[in-house]
């Protein structure tokens, strides 16, 4: 399916107010372009008059060993609180930028909570450089080890827990399933891959869609490798199985997974690779490619009908946890 045109626009866009390199490690320089995502986002977001559901939301600061305690944004769908299912979810940005507070962020954790009607539970991770690997990793565990221990205050059905997230996000709700299964042993019932970066080395970059964009494979390969640079510390493999999910050799003791990917997305590859890695190894393991749109469509509900499609497969997805 060719790629929507509207798409196409804000695409345009985007380059045109992108850094022409990818970023280095010097700390105003990474202020900076924080800075200007969270206005992109913002401009962005305010351009299509999409208002946020207003739900019943607390912040709650869960300790974490070994790494930076973190804030948790809890999303409930209604009031009275009653046992309900419930994700876990990591927002997207390169291990390096975003936050809860995007206004895409916002309206992906609120309206999810109401049309699926689950507990969703934003996880504000800390960010690289300045707290590389596996700081996000560690707090991404002690979440869902407290979720589960206060599953009951929470209004959570700990039998009906998820792991999800987008991009980068997606790379720690994998590696934080992946954790458990190796260690607590938590019971979930899914997890909710979104557009996520699997492989850290780039080797399963979709250079098709490079060319069907337009973009330089330099490029993306010196933007891939920043990724790494700046998330890794110095000397770490990014094929190592704990920051990228997809090399892990066991992958048995998972749980059911739904993997959503973009046509226009040069790292389709990863997610691809992952659903047949987990469906090899007897995981129950589906997925879906969203035609016309990109990597980054889901935050442009209000333009794109591709984007509105992403919302409802998502809460479809985790509208079978009440199941």
């Amino acid at each position: 399916m060719p790629l929507d045109p509207l798409l196409q626009q804000f695409m345009a866009a985007a380059a045109a107010a992108a850094p022409g390199s990818a970023p280095s490690a010097e700390p105003e320089e990474i202020k900076q372009r924080r800075a200007a995502a969270a206005a992109a986002d913002q401009a962005v977001w305010a351009s299509q008059g999409v208002q946020t559901p207003e739900v019943p939301i607390s912040v709650v600061t869960v300790e974490v060993e070994g790494a930076p305690d973190v804030n948790i944004r809890v999303h409930h769908p209604r009031l009275p609180h009653v046992p309900l299912p419930a994700i876990i979810t990591f927002f997207g940005g390169a291990f390096r930028q975003g936050s809860n507070d995007f206004d895409s962020n916002r309206w992906i954790h609120a309206s999810r909570a109401q049309d699926a009607d689950v507990v969703v539970i934003a996880v504000d991770y800390a960010l690289a450089p300045e707290h590389p690997f596996p700081a996000q990793q560690h707090q991404g565990v002690a979440v869902l080890n407290w979720v589960v221990a206060h599953a009951q205050e929470l209004g959570v059905d700990p039998a009906r827990l998820a792991l999800g997230g987008q991009s980068s996000g997606g790379n720690l709700a994998a590696a934080v399933a992946q954790r458990n299964a190796l260690g607590a042993a938590h019971p979930l019932a899914l997890q909710l891959l979104e557009v996520p970066v699997l492989d850290l080395s780039g080797g399963h970059t979709n250079l098709t869609v490079l060319g069907e964009l337009g973009l330089p494979d330099e490029l993306f390969e010196a933007e891939v490798a920043s990724l790494a640079r700046l998330y890794l510390p110095e000397g770490t493999d990014p094929r190592d199985p704990a920051v990228s999910p997809l090399f892990r050799e066991d992958l048995t003791g998972l749980p059911r997974t739904f993997i959503l990917a973009a046509e226009y997305d040069p790292l389709r590859g990863d997610a691809r690779a992952y659903l047949n890695r987990l469906r090899q190894a007897g995981v129950d393991a589906a997925g879906a490619i969203m035609l016309g749109q990109d990597h980054g469509s889901g935050g442009l509900v209000g333009a794109l009908e591709g984007a509105r499609a992403w919302h409802r497969t998502v809460v479809g997805a985790l509208r079978e946890l009440h199941q």
